[in-house]
């Protein structure tokens, strides 16, 4: 009878342990949960502020560009007897070229659409992250032409052409100063229609867009 008895005990004190322990365990589980609850919403909030912040200096950075646009514009008034067309809305433009250079913008074409989606990071060249010129540039190459890593230089390299005269594959360019090439700060590939494909900036990824969703472009080449 003592030997059942003292088993008993010892058997209630091992459930009593385990569910103290168990007790603990689920304690410490939602302690978990709430810290981890806390660093998410932390995390959270300082993404929307990174955002916040870039956003900010985005549209801060357009209005200055705005503003000197202003600036040259009252400078420069000789601009406006240079009348700056936009590129037809419904299809080729009036290029000349052969067919090996239009088969060679389409698989330029081609690439480029196949980004889309892609993130945009500053220098990157693919495969899988794009900054402007660099997706051009890969686009390019698709179709077998050279061109450098930086918009400026793309446009120094590509034949120039007036904005009347774009087709599918050419790219467009938008500067700073549109009287001068050397102040071009972004690149994009014409589609056709009026629709273009670019890796925009920080925070956008690959995407179709109108050519004029944001500012009139500047300068157009084709490769």
């Amino acid at each position: 009878m003592a030997d059942q008895r003292q088993r008993g005990l010892e058997e209630l004190a091992r459930q009593r342990a385990a569910a103290l322990a168990a007790k603990k365990a689920e304690e410490l589980r939602k302690r978990i949960a709430a810290r981890e609850a806390v660093e998410r919403a932390r995390e959270a909030a300082e993404e929307k502020a990174r955002e916040k912040a870039e956003e900010k200096a985005r549209e801060k950075a357009e209005e200055k560009a705005r503003e000197k646009g202003k600036t040259h514009k009252k400078d420069k008034p000789h601009k406006k007897d240079k009348p700056r067309h936009k590129p037809d809305r419904g299809g080729d433009g009036n290029g000349g070229g052969g067919s090996s250079t239009r088969r060679g913008a389409a698989a330029a074409i081609a690439f480029a659409l196949s980004q889309l989606g892609d993130p945009y990071v500053w220098g990157a060249t693919g495969p899988s992250s794009w900054d402007c010129s660099g997706l051009t540039m890969g686009a390019w190459k698709k179709a077998g032409v050279q061109l450098p890593h930086y918009s400026v230089a793309q446009y120094e390299q590509v034949k120039h052409i007036s904005a009347d005269e774009l087709r599918p594959g050419d790219l467009i360019f938008w500067a700073e100063d549109h009287n001068d090439p050397g102040t071009i700060f972004h690149v994009a590939m014409y589609l056709g229609g009026g629709r273009m494909v670019h890796a925009p900036r920080t925070g956008k990824p690959v995407k179709l867009e109108n050519v004029y969703y944001w500012e009139t472009p500047d300068f157009f080449g084709r490769p």
